[in-house]
């Protein structure tokens, strides 16, 4: 059985694994990217992470083209100075987003 990841934390929970030394997180920018309708970072990011970095089943699940989806992880990792490639950074976002 899969476990669901909601997200009940407000959006800016990326910005708590963000790097001290990154621009200021808290932007208007940076909230506007994670509000964006219908699908948003936060909620790419957790498709991502259920499709176990699944580009293909992330892509059609969000009904997205692979290549949007890969934007999208590319700004995540952007905004947090994270790597999704790497175990360690998605156990901290799939811990952050539980949370």
């Amino acid at each position: 059985m899969k476990a669901r990841l909601t997200c009940r934390a407000t959006p800016p929970v990326l910005t708590a694994l963000a790097p001290v030394q990154s621009a200021n997180v808290e932007t208007p920018r940076f909230a506007s990217l994670l509000r964006q309708k219908p699908f948003g970072l936060v909620r790419t990011l957790e498709t991502f992470l259920r499709n176990s970095g699944s580009w293909t089943r992330c892509a059609e699940e969000l009904h997205l083209h692979v290549n949007s989806v890969r934007y999208r992880v590319q700004r995540i990792q952007d905004l947090t100075g994270r790597d999704l490639s790497r175990m360690e950074d998605r156990v901290d976002f799939f811990l952050a987003l539980l949370v």
